[in-house]
């Protein structure tokens, strides 16, 4: 399944991808440089009863797939 994430205190994630019992936090950014503020709300999947987040990523204009975080890429809109 496929969700669109946003909470009371506006907290958004554009994508979560759900296998079983993994969650997966996707953001679609235009910036060629993500920075790790824009991956901040991927922390509230933590909280989710019986749910655990897998790996995440940033799909932006980035010219090549790179870590952003241990758990979160950088992900060239060009590989989708």
């Amino acid at each position: 399944m496929i969700y669109y994430y946003r909470d009371k205190e506006k907290r958004e994630i554009d994508l979560v991808i759900e296998q079983g019992a993994m969650l997966h936090p996707i953001e679609i950014k235009t910036s060629s440089d993500p920075k790790k503020e824009m991956v901040k709300s991927f922390e509230v999947l933590d909280k989710i009863p019986g749910k655990k987040r897998g790996t995440g990523a940033v799909i932006c204009l980035a010219k090549e797939r790179l870590p952003l975080m241990e758990d979160v890429w950088i992900v060239p809109a060009r590989m989708i």
